[in-house]
């Protein structure tokens, strides 16, 4: 894979439109087809009956129809944060101070005394 692929990849996941929040419902997984399941993981729907107000919305009556007249997910490819990554990766550096979270717990064992 070139460099200039792997920093604008986004995974399907984060191109498809994100689900509302909803109360799941009780189900046996394994009575869920593929093509739901595959739609259940990738818009994040907590159960199937998420599929089914997916359809609703977008008036289709087929799983494979859904998936093609779903809208892609405009996600900001975030180039600054792989190219950070790379460099961090490289020089073996942290993104994160780990003197404050020691700082942290050394405070709460002087306050407990």
């Amino acid at each position: 894979m070139s460099l200039i692929k792997y920093l604008t990849h986004r995974p399907t996941w984060q191109k498809l439109p994100p689900m509302p929040r909803m109360y799941s419902v009780d189900y046996n997984p394994r009575d869920v087809d593929d093509d739901t399941a595959m739609i259940m993981r990738m818009a994040h729907t907590r159960c199937p009956q998420g599929v089914e107000v997916l359809k609703k919305r977008y008036r289709v009556s087929d799983t494979k129809e859904l998936i093609k007249r779903l809208p892609r997910h405009r996600r900001p490819p975030r180039i600054l944060r792989r190219l950070k990554a790379i460099f961090r990766t490289a020089f073996g550096l942290l993104d994160y101070d780990p003197m404050k979270s020691l700082y942290r717990q050394h405070l709460r064992e002087t306050r407990r005394r």
